[in-house]
């Protein structure tokens, strides 16, 4: 017999070692059923089956963790988000966050703010902007402890803007590749100008045949380059 979606979400969630209670497994099923519906005139995800929404969306979002400790109050920007990954599940694993969503296209902004009222999300944003327009408000300068992107695009057009947005002690987290070190060490150069350091390169495990990696840059003071 097959699973329900709910039995799905949880043996998923359970091999990755990140047991589903009840009020997150209700809170990830909103959003794969908001996701599937709003996807049929909206292009948010190529991938449409249930157990690659979760493997890929949900839990990648997830594997984030591995490059920054939460806390209450921390203030998190995610760059680019498209269908709110890695914020939104990162907001519904750790609720005590103060998530920004940036995305440039208003009707996805559309759909992030729909899905944030369905999910009842307090202390999130969604912001339809750029991140070099973001970096503008002096208000906003040096206000994030941490900045993640996953549709990470051209990074030399919008990491001088991410940089002037993150903490002195923040730290910036980007998904890449297998050809990670590869790129960020020939960009080495650029990042440094800009005030920042390559701090680690993390390998994320897992069942893709496209290793991924994360990559952390930090505010040059106090860092040390890979």
């Amino acid at each position: 017999m097959a699973l329900t979606t709910a039995e799905l979400l949880e043996e998923l969630f359970a091999a990755a070692g990140r047991p589903l209670d009840s009020t997150r497994r209700e809170q990830f099923l909103v959003y794969l059923r908001e996701l599937q519906r709003w996807n049929c005139h909206l292009n948010l995800t190529s991938i449409t089956d249930e157990a690659g929404i979760i493997r890929k969306h949900f839990l990648g979002s997830l594997d984030f963790l591995q490059a920054f400790t939460p806390h209450p109050g921390l203030p998190l920007l995610d760059i680019g988000t498209g269908a709110g990954f890695p914020g939104l599940p990162l907001k519904l694993w750790h609720p005590e966050l103060a998530v920004d969503l940036v995305e440039s296209s208003q009707r996805k902004s559309v759909f992030l703010r729909q899905l944030c009222h369905a999910l009842g999300l307090k202390d999130v944003r969604c912001l339809p902007t750029r991140a070099e327009a973001l970096a503008a408000d002096s208000a906003l300068q040096a206000h994030y402890a941490v900045i993640v992107s996953r549709g990470v695009g051209r990074l030399r057009r919008w990491l001088p803007a991410a940089l002037a947005l993150l903490q002195p002690d923040g730290r910036m987290v980007l998904e890449k590749g297998p050809e990670a070190l590869a790129e960020v060490q020939a960009l080495a150069s650029f990042i440094a100008a800009h005030g920042g350091v390559v701090a680690a390169c993390i390998s994320i495990p897992g069942e893709s045949a496209v290793p991924r990696t994360l990559v952390v840059i930090a505010k040059s003071t106090g860092s040390q380059k890979v």
